[in-house]
């Protein structure tokens, strides 16, 4: 939801449609409304579940990525939807909404300063447990909340932990390699399921798009290109040409020179974020989006659409040319950039009367790499004439708009190059001790163990169940998912039977239903357990079935062993180990 009311706001700035704004602002309103009416804490924190983030994967023993209840991301993605929230409520002359989110957008980032950082470590925790603990992993989460901070120094031990522990020239990583449940690669059976591995390692390829901003944002461009490089290779010659992969490998596995592709051959995400970063990191494009001192209320947009150049080219490329839309209307847009000199061309596809651009004067137009951690940095302000080719070149510390000197509205503070001189890239590295490397200490059954049968082995139990009962209590009816087809989970037989080797497990279902998901699991979505009361003495072993089941059996039917059939087949203990 905070995603979508931010990218309603990004659409309106690129549309100017006003009418969708009006129509769309009750719903607006409601995702605020009903988001701090139930899924807010004291401090203003939107709280949620152990896999109600984008690091979702779920296993039978629950999240493998656990999350909850408040993580750094969400936090920070629910701040920016208080604060569009209260740019609309202004357009629409709310006022009561709009200070109500002013208020309770200021509170949320200063209680976020004081849950979510430690001043003494300068950690930022990826998210806060249920019972008010922290969590310090170290995961790309970090890099959503820079807006969260006011002082953007404490932001920066963070940025270079992310940048030296996770981001490689691949791509950026889901969890620092030091941490002992890093899992270098995706599949990795038997010693593990792949959605152990889906948020506790690899590398995830539009994780890359926030760190470019950043990166850029700090006229690291040229590291940065580091990875858009080694993205733009995929794009071109790996995997489904002309597209991005979900997600790589952390390290290349033995005797293999890079790390494989893997997950969907085609992300949309992933190549949306690559496209975002060269228009808006690297070209510094941004449509209607003011850097100094202006409001950016949805008023002065539509009475006065701007423009925002801030190049960040990197030493590789010189020269760009690309088009950039504001609703029905295009203006092309050309760089050429020397040692000296960055001169740029803006040409209207269409009359634009009054149009404004913002230029932001590139780091190294004014300063030579590694002599200053911060600096200033000039904007200017001009209108374009709206029927010709209009030029603008900043040369020597003078900048002509049309021939003419033009002189800055004002400056921008910056980080500046000294501030990042030790900075570099991940190594990939596989630690030799890793837990997941080392596969499970119990012994590992085979395929053709599993499916041993015998039809002449003696039947030593087989029970009958009607057809159509399981159901449900009427309270709560399953299979409540469009995956399974009615009848998946309604058993109709169950029978044992042995031989001096081994013993037969047989369960016969109604209807079974394959859901498509994670093919190599069979049919997933039914879950077996079947618990064995050895003793046979009252409340001696185990009760608790587990695997969310949520289930326990009578004492005098309490085990001793447990099978778990659903995701693999797993042996377990009463305790269920």
């Amino acid at each position: 939801t905070p995603r979508f009311v931010i990218e309603l706001y990004d659409y309106f700035k690129h549309t100017l449609d006003t009418m969708f704004l009006r129509k769309m602002y009750p719903v607006v309103k409601r995702s605020i409304e009903g988001t701090l009416k139930y899924h807010t804490d004291s401090l203003f924190f939107l709280t949620h579940g152990d896999a109600e983030t984008w690091m979702d994967a779920v296993g039978p023993d629950g999240a493998w990525s656990p999350r909850g209840n408040r993580a750094d991301d969400i936090q920070a993605l629910w701040y920016k939807q208080l604060n569009v929230g209260f740019r609309l409520a202004e357009f629409v002359k709310d006022e009561q909404s709009k200070q109500r989110w002013v208020e309770i957008g200021t509170t949320l980032q200063t209680n976020f300063i004081k849950h979510f950082y430690n001043s003494n470590t300068q950690v930022v925790y990826d998210h806060l447990n249920a019972d008010n603990t922290s969590d310090s992993q170290l995961r790309p989460n970090v890099l959503f909340t820079y807006s969260m901070f006011l002082n953007k120094n404490q932001f920066m031990k963070s940025f270079f932990d992310v940048t030296k522990q996770l981001v490689y020239p691949h791509g950026v990583a889901s969890l620092s390699p030091e941490d002992d449940n890093f899992h270098p690669f995706h599949h990795f059976e038997p010693n593990y399921v792949q959605d152990a591995a889906y948020h506790n390692g690899i590398v995830w390829t539009w994780l890359a798009g926030p760190w470019i901003d950043l990166a850029t944002q700090f006229g690291l461009q040229n590291v940065a290109f580091q990875v858009t490089s080694d993205m733009t290779r995929q794009i071109v010659s790996r995997g489904a040409i002309g597209t991005m992969s979900e997600l790589l490998d952390a390290v290349p596995r033995a005797n293999e020179s890079e790390p494989r592709l893997s997950g969907t051959f085609s992300q949309a995400w992933s190549l949306a974020e690559f496209i975002r970063n060269c228009y808006q990191s690297y070209l510094g494009v941004g449509v209607n989006s003011n850097v100094y001192k202006t409001s950016d209320n949805i008023k002065h947009l539509v009475s006065n659409p701007h423009i925002l150049l801030a190049p960040k080219l990197p030493l590789s490329i010189s020269k760009a040319e690309f088009t950039v839309l504001m609703g029905n209307d295009g203006v092309d847009i050309e760089y050429q950039k020397t040692k000296s000199q960055f001169e740029i061309a803006i040409t209207p596809q269409t009359f634009l009367p009054d149009l404004r651009v913002e230029f932001l004067m590139p780091q190294d137009m004014i300063i030579e790499q590694g002599a200053a951690e911060n600096m200033e940095l000039p904007i200017y302000r001009f209108t374009i004439l709206p029927d010709r080719r209009n030029v603008l070149i900043a040369e020597n510390g003078v900048v002509t708009f049309n021939g003419k000197n033009i002189s800055p509205i004002g400056v921008i503070p910056s980080f500046g190059p000294a501030m990042f001189k030790d900075i570099t890239l991940a190594t990939p590295i596989l630690r030799s001790d890793l837990p997941s490397l080392k596969g499970p200490e119990h012994s590992m059954l085979t395929n053709q163990d599993i499916k041993q049968t015998n039809s002449e082995a003696p039947v030593l139990v087989e029970l009958a169940d009607p057809l159509g009962d399981d159901k449900g209590d009427g309270d709560y009816v399953y299979p409540r998912t469009s995956y399974l087809n009615p009848g998946s989970l309604d058993i109709t037989n169950f029978s044992i039977s042995a031989d001096e080797s081994n013993v037969y497990f047989n369960l016969k279902f109604a209807n079974l239903s394959n859901p498509g998901w994670h093919q190599e699991y069979g049919f997933q979505l039914t879950y077996i357990a079947i618990a064995i009361d050895k003793d046979g003495v009252n409340n001696s072993g185990g009760r608790e079935v587990g695997m969310n089941s949520n289930y326990r059996v009578n004492s005098e039917l309490a085990f001793e062993n447990i099978i778990y059939v659903g995701g693999g087949i797993r042996l377990a203990d009463s305790s269920r180990k």
